[in-house]
């Protein structure tokens, strides 16, 4: 677990590495950049909105405190991020400009799925055995099947 000394500093750096990312995207002229960090953001370690006149960039807490110590993979989620100022989506555009500032090494991206946060639970099908995550558990009273088989899907909290 990250102090609150750890999230304070690798916060600035974020701060940081957009405005440092969006300086060289933009050529020295970047939009207006507002950062945010979301507790919410379960499924995703970041995220870019666009608005008429600005964009939103949020970075997931949990990633930050789950990789703490792994700068490189932070500021590289910054980097991503950042490059969604000029290309939405993930296609051949998106990849160009990312391998421009070094977040993508021949059109994949360096960052790991299992570096992203776990979700709250884990979703188990009894039958076929596959598993899937959540951030929130299902309501009362709705029952899940698998899509695949149609067994009732078993929930565990991780944490």
């Amino acid at each position: 677990m990250a102090t609150i000394k750890q999230m304070n500093v690798i916060r600035q750096k974020c701060r940081v590495w957009i405005t440092e990312y969006a300086n060289t995207l933009h050529e020295g002229n970047p939009p207006r950049i507002e950062i945010e960090f979301s507790n919410r953001l379960t499924r995703s370690n970041g995220v870019c909105k666009t608005y008429t006149n600005r964009f939103v960039i949020g970075l997931s807490v949990k990633f930050l405190e789950s990789n703490i110590k792994n700068e490189e993979l932070i500021k590289q989620i910054c980097g991503h991020e950042v490059a969604h100022t000029l290309v939405s989506g993930h296609g051949l555009d998106f990849v160009r400009v990312c391998e421009s500032i070094g977040v993508y090494e021949n059109g994949k991206v360096t960052i790991s799925k299992q570096n992203m946060p776990k979700l709250k639970y884990t979703a188990i099908c009894p039958k076929c055995g596959e598993v899937g995550a959540r951030g929130r558990k299902p309501k009362d009273g709705r029952g899940y099947t698998h899509s695949v088989c149609g067994s009732p899907v078993e929930w565990i909290k991780n944490y």
